[in-house]
């Protein structure tokens, strides 16, 4: 074997190795926060292309210099300046694992897929434990929990209703999605189980928040791909609250706002923080410790968070804050979208909508958002569009 023939061997093995631990980091990354810093650290390895990448992008790094001195004023002038320099790297964490997906994964589509299969297994033992009542705990640590009566939401590694919630519902959307896009049998079949699976999670969740943000998902997908998306999902989401009393009460519950009406406290509260720190806001990390004196009525005091990450946000960094993050954040879709996607590409913008509907009604945060996101403008899908 010639030198030449030697060096080219040894790129392609690197390249099947970095291709491994894609599919591999992508499959855990919905099972557990935890097992997301494996795909998070994995990656980090990958810095130095992801930092050139990021050089190349003057504009978004003029975004994250103006961010980064909002959140300094926003720290110096917070009422715990020590909580503030902890939480202020926070909002630096999401962009970093927006670099990643666009700059260290090098098969988004896979990755992609990967993912929605961790989903759908998720969501498997999800439906296992509902249907044989699983209770199971290491000391304090609940394995699997809050299965075992009819009106419990679940619990997965000690993660509850919400958070597993805001996974599931990638899993409908990509299932959905790649329904679509699929052209055998078998991989129709894979994405029709991964879609299914990941909705009677989101059923046993009874997460409202998840179900408005999948209704606006696949309208999305309606939108970028084919109006046509809307007859599966329908006709799933109208079994499900044919023959299910209690994901009947919580869909109906959605536009009874008598039901909401603690929410809708907390989002006064929280505006009426937001109305006297409008400028940089309270500090990052800081909302618990000043919203108890905001709230309107004794019953919404206790909440530490906002319902809505938003408002959380911009509470902790301001209105200039709030407005930089979520304007990048939006601008960065928009960009996606103007400049055209392919299929794949198209499911991770409504799985984006998705969350970033679901979040409107409560404050959560999944690594697949940022990953997700970069990966819209992953190198790989510009190196496809320039070879067409």
């Amino acid at each position: 074997m010639s030198q030449r023939e030697g060096e080219g061997a040894g790129r392609a093995n690197g390249a099947a190795r970095e291709g491994r631990f894609e599919r591999f980091a992508a499959w855990i990354l919905p099972i557990h926060p935890a097992t997301g810093l494996v795909a998070l650290f994995g990656l980090s390895l990958r810095a130095p292309e992801v930092l050139r990448g990021l050089k190349s992008q003057r504009r978004d790094l003029v975004v994250f210099g103006v961010l980064a001195l909002i959140g300094i004023v926003s720290v110096a002038n917070a009422y715990d300046v020590q909580r503030g320099i902890i939480n202020f790297f926070v909002p630096f964490a999401f962009i970093w694992l927006y670099a990643l997906g666009r700059w260290a994964i090098k098969q988004p589509t896979q990755f992609l897929v990967s993912m929605l299969y961790g989903t759908a297994l998720l969501a498997l033992v999800m439906v296992l434990a509902r249907v044989f009542q699983w209770e199971f705990a290491i000391g304090d640590f609940t394995v699997l929990g809050r299965f075992s009566r009819p009106g419990q939401r679940g619990n997965v590694l000690g993660i509850p209703s919400n958070g597993l919630a805001v996974v599931l519902e990638a899993g409908v959307i990509g299932g959905l999605g790649l329904l679509l896009y699929e052209r055998t049998w078998k991989r129709r079949l894979l994405a029709m189980a991964i879609g299914l699976l990941s909705m009677a999670g989101i059923a046993i969740t009874l997460s409202r928040g998840a179900m408005v943000g999948i209704i606006a998902g696949t309208i999305t997908l309606g939108f970028l791909m084919t109006p046509k998306v809307i007859v599966p999902f329908a006709g799933c989401a109208a079994l499900l609250v044919a023959f299910f009393d209690r994901v009947r009460e919580r869909f109906l519950s959605i536009i009874d706002l008598s039901k909401h009406t603690a929410r809708i406290e907390i989002w006064e509260s929280t505006l009426n923080l937001i109305r006297d720190h409008f400028w940089f806001g309270v500090g990052p990390g800081n909302f618990g410790r000043v919203y108890p004196s905001y709230a309107v009525t004794e019953r919404v005091a206790g909440f530490g968070s906002a319902h809505n990450n938003y408002l959380f946000f911009t509470a902790q960094w301001g209105v200039l804050g709030g407005l930089t993050l979520y304007g990048w954040h939006f601008w960065v879709m928009m960009r996606s979208l103007l400049r055209g996607m392919g299929p794949h590409q198209k499911i991770m913008f409504a799985i984006l909508v998705s969350f970033l509907t679901h979040t409107l009604f409560d404050d959560l945060m999944t690594a697949y958002a940022g990953f997700l996101l970069g990966c819209l403008e992953n190198a790989a899908y510009e190196r496809a569009e320039e070879a067409g």
